[in-house]
């Protein structure tokens, strides 16, 4: 893939911008340390774990990771699994194309590709390191899916308590939903871990009265690690900067240090909301439904189901509006439920702002970059270069929004320091988002259910903070363990029975490797992203993708395979090439199909009129 000069101009301006952002981010860190040292202590111990509740962790950590790993390739590759760059793909014929080095994955996913770009760069590492198999593309998302567990455990048992943490991490372990995306070489569980791990900092930043320049370089680091690997990672840093302007206490224009080092995250991240808008798409998504909400609600998706599978898996109306009236049950009592600690004491002070500056020059520079190299939107690109230097804001109204508003209406105190408490955060980020996305998507669609995977472990802390207050006998604790108990094992059955993806390459691939001839040809079609899975399994020796007729012409016409889908039809120039060919064998698996085409024998010759 080639860029024009004006194109070579823009990647070195993106250069230049990367250079300079990181100069900005390394020098900041090494002052910070130097002032400070790299760590300062908490401000309040952690809450020590009992040890039968420690074994209930490990207990948690071992099942989800085991469950995770029991057919971890057993089902066929998800179509957008393909696009992990460093499969081997017939140049010229697939789509997407190969990808082997880190240019060209770099540029073809900024242009091609809607989701961001910084996963796939990731994962050209792990395939070169560990091979493209199913078991080694899938293996990132569920070491991170268990990772997730651990985060969700340690989150939960800051702002609840361990005992919830370790609810809320079990609960996690066996949800079929997170499972299920455990087990796809997809971005959202690795954009849930980075979610979970920018709260859980963000968390211990707020909990100490002195600078930790280690865990606010991780911040940083985790959120733009986000940015780079889901387009959902927005909103939850959106409201996480709420949450810390509703919190902002003290004297007003006094700037919080952790908004600061929000503005700074969302400064160097800025140049993915460039990438959005280029890779944004009509018609990708679903629309708002009521049926979204309750789904969301009812535990975290946990019975939600992509749909592959017809007829769906139906769940009894019953069960389904139990759990959700339980679950919201949970979730009221969860958000009544005291937090374990509040942030109390004079928080240290803030960096200069004038470091943010080269920062968005920085950011502003690379998003500039992005003009030349688009082949889209380049005037809005250009117009939204300046949201960098609009992020300096963001300390600055964090230190007026809170005193402020306390000063204005005493009466909201209680509701804001409910909302600026530990417990409050989870609560924001457990409803707020999502609750925006469903108002945004009446404009624009983004409700795929999979995207919304960054804000589960939230909905399932809340939750496990209602466990526990409803739990307080041990009758009343054994009930809502087989209650709950019940309703992951119904959506793991429902999740198992669902296959990855709504056409099975693989079950049709398998049959055909195993009906294959030497000599014998299989036609398919060039450029169409939902044929490049069969690549895949089949390999492209013997596959034809174009000039069908020479393929079938000569003294040896070879049998044909015509790979496709249900109830489509093979293309004209296919039809033509197989005019003197008769249909076959045909093999099928779900929503696949490959039909067989033997040469006819050549007609026996006319005798002569009068000949005997």
């Amino acid at each position: 893939m080639s860029l024009s000069g004006f194109g070579r101009l823009g990647v070195l301006l993106v250069g230049l911008g990367a250079l300079t952002s990181l100069a900005v981010f390394a020098s900041l860190v090494a002052a910070q340390v130097k002032a400070f040292g790299w760590r300062s202590p908490p401000a309040t111990a952690t809450e020590r774990l009992p040890r039968p509740w420690l074994w209930l962790l490990l207990a948690a950590v071992a099942a989800g990771l085991a469950i995770r790993l029991i057919g971890l390739d057993a089902r066929g590759m998800f179509h957008s699994e393909v696009w992990i760059p460093g499969i081997d793909l017939p140049p010229g014929v697939s789509w997407p194309p190969p990808r082997h080095g880190l240019a060209e994955t770099a540029l073809w996913h900024f242009r091609f590709e809607p989701h961001p770009f910084g996963y796939y760069l990731a994962m050209l590492g792990w395939t070169k390191a560990f091979g493209t198999s199913l078991w080694s593309m899938r293996m990132p998302a569920l070491i991170l899916g268990v990772g997730s567990i651990l985060m969700t455990w340690r989150v939960g048992a800051l702002t609840y308590g361990a005992r919830a943490g370790v609810i809320a991490a079990a609960l996690l372990s066996l949800h079929a939903f997170h499972i299920y995306w455990s087990q796809a070489a997809r971005m959202y569980v690795p954009g849930s871990f980075l979610g979970l791990v920018s709260t859980w900092l963000l968390i211990e930043m707020t909990r100490r009265r002195e600078p930790s320049p280690l865990i606010e370089a991780g911040y940083v680091l985790s959120v733009v690690a986000g940015a780079l690997t889901v387009e959902f990672f927005w909103p939850l840093l959106c409201f996480q900067i709420a949450w810390t302007a509703i919190g902002a206490r003290g004297p007003a224009g006094r700037i919080p240090r952790a908004a600061f080092f929000q503005a700074l995250a969302f400064i160097l991240s800025a140049p993915m909301l460039s990438h959005a808008l280029i890779g944004g798409r009509g018609g990708a998504a679903d629309p708002p439904t009521l049926r979204f909400l309750v789904d969301y609600f009812t535990f975290g998706l946990l019975f939600q189901v992509e749909p592959y599978r017809a007829p769906p898996l139906l769940i009894p109306m019953a069960l389904t509006a139990g759990a959700c009236l339980f679950s919201l049950f949970l979730l009221v009592l969860g958000l009544r439920a005291r937090p374990v600690r509040e942030t109390s004491g004079e928080p240290p002070a803030a960096p200069a702002l004038w470091w943010l500056l080269p920062a968005a020059l920085g950011s502003c520079a690379i998003m500039l970059g992005f003009v030349p190299i688009s082949f889209v939107r380049r005037k809005v690109l250009a117009a939204i270069s300046v949201m960098p230097f609009i992020a300096i804001a963001i300390p600055i109204a964090a230190a007026w929004i809170g005193p402020m508003a306390r000063r204005l209406s005493p009466r909201l105190v209680p509701v804001l320091d409910w909302f600026s408490s530990l417990t409050g955060l989870v609560a924001i980020l457990a409803a707020g988002p999502m609750l925006a996305l469903f108002v945004v998507s009446f404009a624009v669609e983004v409700m795929a259910a999979r995207a919304f995977a960054v804000f589960i472990p939230y909905v399932l802390i809340v939750i496990a903070a209602g466990v526990i207050s409803l739990a307080r006998t041990r009758i009343a604790a054994a009930a809502l363990a087989g209650a709950l108990g019940v309703l992951l094992a119904v959506g793991l059955y429902v999740s198992w029975r669902m296959p990855i993806t709504w056409r099975d390459y693989q079950g049709l691939s398998h049959a055909l490797q195993a009906r294959l001839r030497p000599g014998d040809v299989i036609f398919t079609r060039a450029h169409v992203s939902s044929y490049t899975p069969y690549y895949y399994y089949l390999g492209y020796r013997n596959v034809v993708s174009s000039g069908y007729a020479q393929a079938t012409a000569g003294p040896v016409r070879p049998r044909v395979w015509v790979v496709g889908f249900e109830g489509e039809k093979p293309l004209p120039g296919i039809t033509d090439a197989l005019a003197g060919y008769t249909p076959g064998d045909q093999l099928s698996a779900w929503q696949t199909r490959a039909q067989l085409y033997t040469p006819r024998p050549p007609a026996a010759p006319i005798p002569p009129v009068g000949a005997r």
